[in-house]
This record gives structure tokens, sequence and C-alpha cells, in this order.
């Protein structure tokens, strides 16, 4: 059973953070000769953890040009737990419990907007992978989350954020390429967005990772069997739907965010099965808004001011321990 398959698609579909681990070097059975090269096979994320801080979201009456002393910081806690529901040789499918907690500090307006607002995340997912006689696969994943400032049954049609991928890709020398497409109405209204995932070792060192639109990254080995070196730039959105008299004279509105991100950051081995990362970054916001659910975010009701802003994270990953891993795959 080739259990590197088993996480590929998180690569592009719902943003596993897919940690490449490499077994010991001096073991020839844990390696794949591409070419002329040995590539490293990975082991998959089966929790992660992290905690994150986001850049302040401000509003400026009197000016656009922000003060330091002006800033609060905004953190993200994640929790991510894969859980394999059907192994096999030809299809794989995973199933994803993640929960997000967002506390926001949405800026100040003569004081009327000056207020901390907590958003939860929660929900399923499941990615599929389906391999064919010819290198050909089919993959993606489908899933839905509740994301908002409070979960009731009554709202259930607003806080629901629904999102589907596919992709057709081919298996080569030395890694994958795939095309397809996301379908979702996770930044408030149903679009869909062409897909291109690359995922190649460049050499025995290097590696790209390629999802977009949503992100590229490459990887540095510094040791196989424990130590990484990461950077990249991505994309990152969200929306929640505020159930709180939030904005005067207007309900059912949502909270929208979009921001490029640069990021520099490492993954190092504890233990067998646990590692960490760290990441530092810089994040410019595209816009950041209240908006009417349903409309499109171009209709603002409430622009925020915002500004190019770094950020940090800190995570933890389990995966399957190396004597485990060679018994799978």
């Amino acid at each position: 059973m080739c259990i590197k398959k088993l996480f590929f698609l998180g690569l592009f579909a719902i943003g596993v953070n897919h940690s490449v681990i490499c077994e010991k070097s001096d073991s020839l059975s844990n390696k794949v000769k591409k070419g002329n090269f040995s590539s490293c096979i990975i082991r998959p994320t089966f929790f992660e953890i992290s905690m994150r801080s986001l850049p302040a979201i401000n509003y400026y009456p009197a000016s656009d040009i922000p003060q330091a002393d002006d800033f609060e910081k905004n953190n993200l806690f994640s929790l991510k737990l894969n859980l394999p529901i059907i192994l096999s040789e030809k299809l794989n499918v995973i199933a994803q419990l993640r929960y997000k907690s967002e506390q926001l500090h949405l800026g100040e307006y003569e004081d009327e907007y000056d207020k901390e607002i907590h958003f939860d995340n929660a929900g399923l997912s499941f990615m599929y992978h389906y391999s064919f006689d010819n290198d050909l696969f089919l993959a993606g994943h489908f899933g839905g989350y509740f994301k908002s400032d409070k979960f009731s049954f009554k709202q259930y049609s607003s806080i629901l954020d629904y999102n589907t991928s596919i992709l057709i890709g081919k298996n080569i020398e030395r890694g994958k390429i795939g095309l397809g497409a996301i379908f979702g109405n996770s930044l408030g209204r149903f679009s869909v967005y062409p897909l291109f995932l690359l995922d190649y070792d460049i050499s025995n060192k290097w590696r790209i990772e390629v999802k977009l639109p949503k992100e590229i990254k490459v990887r540095r080995i510094i040791r196989p069997d424990s130590f990484y070196l990461i950077g990249g730039a991505e994309v990152h959105s969200t929306s929640y739907y505020i159930s709180e008299d939030f904005f005067p004279g207007e309900n059912n509105i949502e909270y929208r965010r979009a921001a490029v991100e640069m990021n520099f950051g490492i993954e190092k081995e504890i233990v067998d099965f646990l590692w960490f990362g760290v990441e530092i970054g810089i994040t410019q916001p595209i816009y950041s808004a209240l908006v009417s659910s349903g409309n499109p975010t171009r209709d603002k009701l409430f622009d925020f001011k915002h500004t190019f802003t770094p950020y940090g994270s800190v995570s933890l990953f389990i995966v399957p321990p190396r004597s485990l891993f060679g018994k799978l795959k």
C-alpha cells in the first residue's frame, strides 16, 4: 500500500499542513529512486495544533498613516485531525476534522467599532485520491464548515461554508502535476476557480510545491531525517457570519478578509513521531470588510483600513513512527 498517496490531496484541497518528512538517509528501502537521484518518502501528518499571530486591522479616521501604538495583536488557534477511512491500492479516502478559533480587534472609528470579536470555524472534510493504471489519478475533496461568531441551528444556512475540488493529475518522473477546479461559497457567494498543482523534486535537496491560486512553497532539505527549511508565498482568505448587532441598521452581515503573504520557516523533528514548526512572515491585506450576506465583496458596508504587517506562528505535528510507517507503506 502506497501511504505517501494518502495525504497528497491535502497539498491543494483544504490546506492540510503536509510536512515533507524523510526516513533516515542510510536506509535504502526508505528512498524512492527517480532517475539519477533519490527522493525522500513522505510520512503524512495525522494531527496538527498551531497558534498564529495575525496582523492588526485598524481604521484611522484622521489619517491613513498608522502609528506604532495603534495596533493590537490578533490570534488564531487551530486544530486538525486526519483519519483514514479507505486505504487501498487504487482508492484512498481521508476524513479531516478541523477547528479554528480567531480573536480579532477590528479597529477604531470614533469608538464605534473599537471592539474585539471572536469567530469559530468548525467542520468536516473528506479527501480522496483514485489511481488509474497509466500513472493518471483523480483527486480532490468535499466538505462543510460552520463559520460564525455564534453557532445557531436557526442560522445554519448562513453560517455554513461548503466547498469542493476536483483535479486530474499525472505522476511524472520527479513528482506530480495536475489541473482542476475549486467550487464553493467560502467568500460569501458561490464561485468557481481554476486549480493547478505541481509537486516536484528539483534535486536531492530542493522541492517545489505549487498550488495555484493558493500557494507556492519551496523546501530545502537540511537533514533528510529531521530538519527542513521552508519558504514561499500564499494567499489567505476567509469569511465569517456575524449574528450579533454589529453594524448599525444592518442584519445578516459577514466579515471577509483576503491577504497575500510571504513566509519563511523551519520544520524540525523532536522525537520519531513528533515535529514542530516555526514560521515568520509579512502580510499585505487585499481587503478587510463587512459585507451583506450574499452580496459580492465589492459592495462593502464598511472597509477597514489595513497595512503591511509582520506575523509569526508555531505548530506541532504528529506523524506515524518510522517503524509503523515501514510496515504500512
